[in-house]
C-alpha cells in the first residue's frame, strides 16, 4: 500500500473553510494500516499531545477511516487525561 502524501481531513476542511486545531502528533510506530485486526485492538495510541497545545473542553475529532475503533478509542482516553470534557468523533469512511 503507498503511503499517503497528505492528510485527507485537513485537506477536506480546508477546501471548506472550516477552523481546527491540530493538537495531535503521531508517534514513531508501525502504521495501523500494517496491523492485522488483533494487533491494533491491541496498540497503544498511536498518537500524543503536542506540546503547548491549549486543550478545549469540546473536542470534534474527524477521522478518514475507522476500522476497528482502537485508534478514536486511545485518542479519547487521551484527550480526557488532558482535560476535555466533551469529545465526539466524525468518520468519513469505514
Amino acid at each position: 500500500m503507498t503511503e499517503r502524501k497528505f492528510n485527507q481531513v485537513t485537506a477536506l476542511l480546508d477546501a471548506s473553510e472550516i477552523a481546527y486545531q491540530e493538537i495531535l502528533s503521531k508517534k514513531n510506530i508501525t502504521k495501523q494500516s500494517d496491523k492485522n485486526r488483533k494487533e491494533r485492538l491491541e496498540s497503544q495510541c498511536p498518537f500524543h499531545v503536542k506540546p503547548d497545545s491549549n486543550i478545549p473542553k469540546n473536542i470534534l475529532i474527524i477521522d478518514d477511516i475507522y476500522t476497528t475503533g482502537a485508534t478514536l478509542k486511545g485518542i479519547y482516553h487521551l484527550l480526557y487525561e488532558k482535560g476535555a470534557q466533551n469529545v465526539k468523533s466524525l468518520t468519513i469512511a469505514r
